[in-house]
Order: C-alpha cells, then sequence, then structure tokens
C-alpha cells in the first residue's frame, strides 16, 4: 500500500499524467536573463545562514548557493521557486535560465553548452512544451513543430551532438536540434522510450505491431533501432503480447537491455518484470553497417518471443522499471537494485550482471536493511548506495511512519574489495547520491536540499542549495525521486 494519503494523491498524480497530455501553451520571454547577485557562506562548515535578496515579507528571491561546496562537484542546473537556475561550480556566478513559468526535468547537452528541459503547462500530469536554452541565458526558446506536449521521460540528449531524440505520446519518434525544426523519424505507434548508442549513430526504441488497433493475439511489441544518417531501420525482437520498456545500451553498443512487460500491464510493471539483454551484430555494407540481434535466422529478422525455435534474448533479473536504479560498471556489467515487488522497503538488494551471459553476483545487504539508489565512481568503481529498514511487503505505512521510515536512510560506500564504509558525516534522510568526477565527493539530496559530503567521511556534509520549494519528489512505494528538479554537467 502507498505510504499515507499524501503520498497516494503523489501517485495518483503520477497515473494520470501518464494518461493526460494537453495542448502547447506558447510563453515568450527574453532571450537572454542577466545573472543573480548572491550572498555567499560565511559559516565555518560551509552552510549559508543568512537569507539573500530577500523582499519585504522576508522572502528570499533568489535561490541561496554554497559555491564553495558547489566547486567540488561541478556545473548545477536546478529548479527553484519553479523557476530554472544554473550555478557554476568554477566560476561561482549564478544565473537564471527562465523568468516565468513552471520549469521541470532540466538535462545537459553533451558539450555542456545546452539545457533541455519542460515548461509544465498541464500541472495533473506534469507535462508541457519543450524548451532549449543556452548555459548564458540565451537563445531561449520554445521548441516548435511537436505535436504535443512532453512528460519527464519523453526527451534525452544524443551522447555525441546538440541534438535530442524525443518520444511524443500517440506520434511516435522526433529528432530535435538545437536550431532548426524537428523531424519525425518513425510514427512507431505505442513508443515508450528511446536510448541512443554510445557512439550516438542508431537509436533504440519500441513499437506497438498493432498500433492502435488490439490484435485478437494480443499486442506485441517490436525493439528496434534506426540509423540518424540514412533513416533505416533494423527490427530486433518481437514480443508476444508484452510490451517493451528501453533500459539501455550496452556500453560498448554491442548490445541492448529492456523490461518486458506481459500485456502491457502498468500494475505488472510496477511490481517488476525481467530485464532482457540482445546482444547485437553489426554487418558491413555500403555505408553505416546493418545491425541484427546475433543468432537471429534468416539473419537480420527479429528473435520471436513466441516461437520456441527462435534465439532468445537473455534473461538478467527482475527489477524495478526505473532507470536511475540500474549503472554500468568499467568493465561492462551491469549494477541493479535487485528484487521484485513495488515496495521499496521489502526485498531490495543490489547486484551485478553480465548481460553478455546473464551471469549475477548478488552484493549482500547490511543486516535488516534494503538497498537502494546505486551510484558508481568512474575512477575505481567504488558504489554509493542507500539503505533502508527492511520492513517487509506487508509493511502498510501511515504518513508518520512512512517519513520515519524515509529518515532512516543511511549513505554507504562499497570499495572494490567488498568492504563497506557508512558516511556518518552525511546524516540521514539520504536520496540519490552521485559522485563528483574525481571520486573525492558524493553530491546527494536530503532535508529538500542538494548536499556534497567528502567519499572518505572525513569532514561534514555542506548544504549546496536548496531545491524548489513546490517540489513534488516523485515518490512512490518508497522509491524516493527529485531527478526531475535538477542536473549535474562533471566535464
Amino acid at each position: 500500500m502507498f505510504a499515507g494519503n499524501s503520498t497516494y494523491k503523489q501517485r495518483a498524480r503520477i497515473a494520470v499524467g501518464i494518461l493526460l497530455l494537453t495542448a502547447i501553451v506558447c510563453v515568450n520571454w527574453p532571450q537572454k536573463l542577466p545573472p543573480v547577485a548572491l550572498m555567499l557562506a560565511t559559516a565555518p562548515d560551509g552552510l549559508n545562514v543568512e537569507t539573500p535578496n530577500a523582499n519585504p515579507t522576508g522572502e528570499a528571491t533568489a535561490p541561496q548557493v554554497n559555491t564553495q561546496a558547489l566547486a567540488k562537484q561541478g556545473d548545477l542546473v536546478f529548479v527553484w521557486n519553479d523557476l530554472l537556475y544554473l550555478a557554476e561550480g568554477a566560476s561561482g556566478s549564478v544565473r537564471a535560465l527562465s523568468d516565468s513559468g513552471q520549469a521541470l526535468a532540466p538535462t545537459w547537452s553533451p558539450d555542456g553548452e545546452w539545457v533541455a528541459y519542460i515548461r509544465v503547462t498541464e500541472n495533473s500530469s506534469q507535462s508541457g512544451p519543450l524548451w532549449l536554452v543556452r548555459r548564458d541565458g540565451s537563445q531561449a526558446h520554445e521548441v516548435q513543430g511537436l505535436p504535443r506536449d512532453l512528460w519527464v521521460k519523453d526527451f534525452v540528449w544524443s551522447p555525441t551532438d546538440n541534438q535530442l531524440a524525443v518520444s511524443v505520446h500517440g506520434h511516435g519518434l522526433w529528432l530535435v536540434p538545437t536550431t532548426g525544426k524537428p523531424e519525425q523519424l518513425d510514427p512507431a505507434p505505442w513508443l515508450y522510450r528511446a536510448a541512443w548508442s554510445p557512439n550516438g549513430q542508431y537509436i533504440a526504441y519500441n513499437y506497438c505491431l498493432s498500433g492502435d488497433t488490439p490484435r485478437d493475439d494480443g499486442d506485441h511489441d517490436v525493439l528496434c533501432v534506426i540509423d540518424i544518417t540514412n533513416r533505416q531501420r533494423y527490427d530486433l525482437v518481437q514480443t508476444h503480447d508484452a510490451g517493451i520498456r528501453l533500459l539501455g545500451w550496452w556500453p560498448d553498443g554491442n548490445g541492448i537491455l529492456y523490461w518486458e512487460v506481459p500485456a502491457h500491464g502498468g500494475s505488472v510493471a510496477t511490481d517488476g518484470v525481467m530485464i532482457q539483454s540482445v546482444p547485437l551484430t553489426y554487418t558491413p555494407g555500403k555505408g553505416q553497417p546493418s545491425i541484427v540481434a546475433t543468432g537471429s535466422e534468416p539473419p537480420g529478422t527479429p528473435l520471436k518471443r513466441a516461437d520456441a525455435n527462435s534465439k532468445q534474448p537473455i534473461a538478467l533479473t527482475g527489477t524495478l522499471c526505473y532507470q536511475d536504479w540500474t549503472r554500468f560498471t568499467r568493465d561492462g556489467k551491469l549494477l541493479v537494485v535487485d528484487g521484485y515487488g513495488r515496495e521499496a522497503w521489502a526485498n531490495k538488494q543490489l547486484a551485478l550482471l553480465d548481460p553478455r551471459d546473464g551471469q549475477q553476483k548478488k552484493l549482500a545487504n547490511p543486516k535488516g536493511r534494503v538497498a537502494l539508489d546505486p551510484a558508481l565512481s568512474a575512477t575505481d568503481g567504488r558504489i554509493a548506495f542507500v539503505t533502508a529498514p527492511d520492513q517487509g511487503p506487508a509493511w502498510s505505512p501511515n504518513d508518520d511512519e512512512y517519513k520515519a521510515w524515509e529518515a532512516e536512510r543511511t549513505l554507504h560506500v562499497r570499495d572494490q574489495d567488498g568492504k563497506l564504509t557508512t558516511l556518518t558525516q552525511a546524516g540521514k534522510g539520504i536520496i540519490q547520491p552521485q559522485w563528483s568526477a574525481d571520486g573525492k565527493q558524493i553530491s546527494f539530496v536530503a532535508q529538500g536540499a542538494i548536499w556534497t559530503v567528502a567519499a572518505d567521511n572525513q569532514s561534514p556534509a555542506q548544504k549546496i542549495v536548496e531545491l524548489d520549494q513546490n517540489a513534488d519528489n516523485f515518490s512512490l512505494y518508497g522509491r524516493v525521486n527529485y531527478i526531475p528538479y535538477f542536473s549535474w554537467f562533471q566535464p
């Protein structure tokens, strides 16, 4: 059961939001916004103790950023009082990137020069038109030409170029440049999510064979990729009355991972479904290589899930369909929060999976606790993660009980030898840790703010900035999500 009335309303709002997308509301605003003057931290522990830029009522009119702490992490875009701000770690400058509306889901371009985000026009679904803005506040504009509003999961930057793959509900897959018009790549009925290949050459996604008309034998999804150079589509897997939710590509581009959802069941997916891994073969030809599922017969035809004689994807393990609960290690293993059941407070532990053969290794939890929110250090593979009390699947908390459970979320680091360190300096109530590029700091969310703490646990945590005072953390059965409110750029 969902934790209490208020959190139940959050879940209901998200569910309604998936179904409702409304017409785009166009809002004009200045092409370049001025920087924000801020008062810097002076407290010994790096925390700000004064309210800057206050209006006559005493309310802050700009976010208070601890630039000393920020410098340890990188550049940060974040939502505060519905507006989008950028805080630069190297220079310490802070500027507004929007001046009206409600910003949500900011994400960085691969070169760190652009930010894409949604300007919410439909509160019940948290959806709205896509906006683009340069990091200096210039060239801010609503993307024109997309047929519908977007939700937070609907757009993703290319890893190599300043263009986005956009999933438009009911209108398929689109390619959106920072300048110029969007282009529809594939009508792709029932498209859920798209994912770029590591080299930026291909986009993986799904479509449903039945389109808008249900089939008597079930609605079969197809996993496919499209070559964005020649617009050639390659079908890889055909399900049997099941949906596909893209997880992503293997880091070397030689395979794709997805969740397979029986009968397209939303409730089924909420309780966890199997991750499937599809190895790929690239066949040389004119122009770019063609791409097929390894072992397909005849070569180039999709693997058929309903055909016992067909080569099948590699089943890995059952997890909830949260991309931020999956991470790739430097040697190509997939780190996941393993375990069925929609409740984050039960049956959750970390596991390392090999997408090439399905081999897996479970990582032991601290006794009596579940493991959540994994993050990997790019420097040496250390794992930062959160634990909380294991309450079992039958636990049905009221609001106070749930808040008490959430307040017990603790930050740990597991080193390469499996040694566990509890980062006591971080305090409790920890959500969504993320490593700094040099592996010396870990940022996290707690008490409605972004903090940073030394990974060696030798100094107190420092608050970087408060998040949006109106932020709804998208909590669902104990999985707490502040991702739609900030994004790091760590060159």
